[in-house]
């Protein structure tokens, strides 16, 4: 119960379409703090957006709220679809609902890949500082 209230709720986990994703944030909170983790996850999603293109940006602000799930949606949907999307609630939509599993999980695959990567430069960051 503690660790799904104090890091899986925090990451959103049950509304991540993806449990490969889903269980990559939440090592990440458990290990790095709720905050860091989130803010890699939204930076993922910002950096692979073609500069707002596709979907609208969404806030590094570290918390995983609607408006980084809505994101998420449309980065979903823009990767199956190659269409800028800019609906409401992408998840629930039709569109997304008919995603195929098979290219929801790549395309979560590569938010985990950039978002692992994040995290690998922190941790060089931090024992560049403090070598003990």
């Amino acid at each position: 119960m503690y660790y799904k209230e104090r890091f899986w709720n925090k990451v959103a986990g049950g509304q991540i379409a993806d449990q490969g994703l889903a269980e990559v944030l939440f090592d990440g909170a458990v290990n790095m703090g709720v905050y860091g983790i989130s803010t890699f996850f939204q930076r993922a999603l910002n950096a692979l957006n073609l500069d707002g293109a596709a979907y609208p940006m969404t806030k590094a602000d570290g918390e995983i709220g609607p408006d980084t799930i809505r994101t998420y949606g449309r980065y979903l949907v823009h990767e199956v679809t190659h269409a800028p999307t800019y609906e409401e609630d992408p998840l629930s939509s039709t569109r997304a609902k008919a995603l195929p599993t098979e290219m929801v999980e790549k395309a979560s695959a590569v938010l985990a890949v950039i978002i692992r990567g994040l995290r690998t430069a922190r941790y060089i960051e931090i024992t560049e500082r403090d070598s003990s």
